[in-house]
């Protein structure tokens, strides 16, 4: 599973995605109005998604 931010600076979206589809049957998110981050910055909407998976 790839949780993907949409704003991060470090590893962009476009990449993100094109990383994921490199690997069968993965799953990815993009989580809306977040860098890096992602634990940090929207550690509730990460928690939902880890626990949905």
């Amino acid at each position: 599973m790839f949780i993907l931010g949409s704003d991060d600076k470090m590893c962009n979206l476009e990449f993100g995605k094109k990383f994921a589809n490199l690997i069968n049957n993965s799953v990815t998110h993009v989580i809306d109005d977040c860098g890096h981050m992602i634990m940090i910055e929207k550690a509730f909407e990460m928690r939902e998604k880890v626990l949905d998976f």
